[in-house]
């Protein structure tokens, strides 16, 4: 902490200005968490700018509601001369320090156009997850394309050891930097204090097979014949189409299932739930399992990933297989049971974002890889 303080003294005057540029602007944990980091960047007299390939979700809103001026540059597949204009025009008016990469659909782009644009620019790639659903294409372009990279950031140590695995980038060019909570919301309610037969149980994440949506039908029943009687509030865009839905109407589940879409107020969401439920097949380093530590609610998830650097299995949460369906709900059965282990869950989750994922640290090592890149 003491070296990253010092470099951001000796360079808090050297005000930057930083491109984030996305493939989409549908809203996940990350890009939440880059929104955060932006809004904290912009406190400390940083320039930041919002672009992306394809504007489909609420990012472009919600960042203009912060002051962050964006540019929607265009899909490269459908416009390419108009994309490459467009983003030639950006870079020579705004004149950017640093691009920060968030996405295959502008990693390849941006690596290669920027430096013959922009050549001062210093470009910053960042890994999300372990991206393990990529191809040989994918990791041909990695490679082909990484001498531009000044620096990688992973918010998991998962997400390096795979990069470095697969990618074979010498792990000095990869730094690690954790997402991080404002604050710790202690919430004052009776979830730890009572055995839960009708808990409500949440799951924020857009809806989609890769987070397990699917599972919480299997895992519905199997709770139903313990004598749980559960409702789950899903809480995301649904981008099954009406699929899941569908699924739950089958199983004549509809009366156990709410799902209410994209939410704004995080505070109300996990204030109306007593569990946290994730059974995800891929992930990074989830922020909403930061958030529900955040605000007190004991979690249940699959220990994939960067999962088990946020939960220790029987510290803070408990963590299972992806598709272990009888596992999970016997591990939500056991923490709707057992109030003591859910007030334990509680105490040693506030004790961990405490611990790992301060917002302080977080952010001087923002400023620290924006200023000096991967600098060991």
């Amino acid at each position: 902490m003491n070296i990253l303080l010092i470099a951001f003294q000796k360079n808090k005057q050297m005000s930057k200005s930083i491109l984030f540029f996305f493939s989409v602007t549908r809203i996940g944990g990350a890009e939440t968490n880059m929104l955060k980091v932006a809004v904290e960047l912009m406190s400390k007299g940083y320039k930041v700018h919002f672009a992306a390939a394809e504007n489909n979700g609420t990012l472009f809103e919600q960042a203009a509601k912060q002051g962050i001026s964006c540019t929607l540059v265009g899909k490269t597949s459908i416009t390419p001369f108009h994309t490459i204009s467009v983003y030639k025009k950006l870079l020579q008016n705004e004149k950017f320090d640093v691009v920060m990469n968030f996405g295959l659909r502008v990693e390849f782009f941006s690596r290669i156009l920027t430096p013959i644009f922009l050549p001062k620019a210093r470009i910053i790639s960042n890994i999300r997850s372990t991206d393990s659903f990529r191809n040989h294409w994918h990791v041909f372009i990695d490679r082909i394309s990484q001498g531009s990279v000044s620096c990688w950031v992973a918010n998991s140590q998962a997400g390096k050891e795979a990069f470095v695995h697969r990618e074979k980038i010498n792990p000095n060019r990869i730094q690690v930097i954790y997402n991080y909570i404002d604050s710790i919301q202690v919430q004052a309610n009776n979830i730890a204090t009572s055995i839960l037969q009708n808990p409500n149980i949440g799951l924020l994440a857009n809806i989609r097979e890769s987070k397990g949506h699917y599972d919480l039908i299997g895992i519905c029943v199997l709770l139903l014949q313990k004598g749980i009687s559960p409702t789950f509030l899903c809480a995301g865009e649904d981008l099954t189409n009406g699929d899941f839905s569908l699924k739950v109407k089958q199983a004549q589940l509809d009366k156990h299932f709410k799902l209410i879409g994209h939410i704004n107020d995080k505070a109300s969401f996990f204030g109306s739930i007593d569990l946290f439920v994730l059974p995800t097949y891929r992930e990074g380093m989830p922020t909403v399992l930061l958030e529900a530590m955040q605000y007190g609610i004991p979690i249940v998830s699959t220990a994939i990933d960067g999962i088990p650097e946020q939960v220790t299995h029987n510290e803070n949460g408990l963590l299972y297989s992806p598709g272990d369906l009888q596992n999970i709900a016997n591990g939500i059965n056991l923490l709707c049971t057992q109030p003591e282990m859910r007030k334990r869950f509680i105490d040693n989750g506030y004790a961990v974002l405490a611990k790992k994922f301060d917002k302080k640290r977080s952010i001087l090592q923002w400023i620290d890889v924006i200023n000096n890149g991967c600098q060991k």
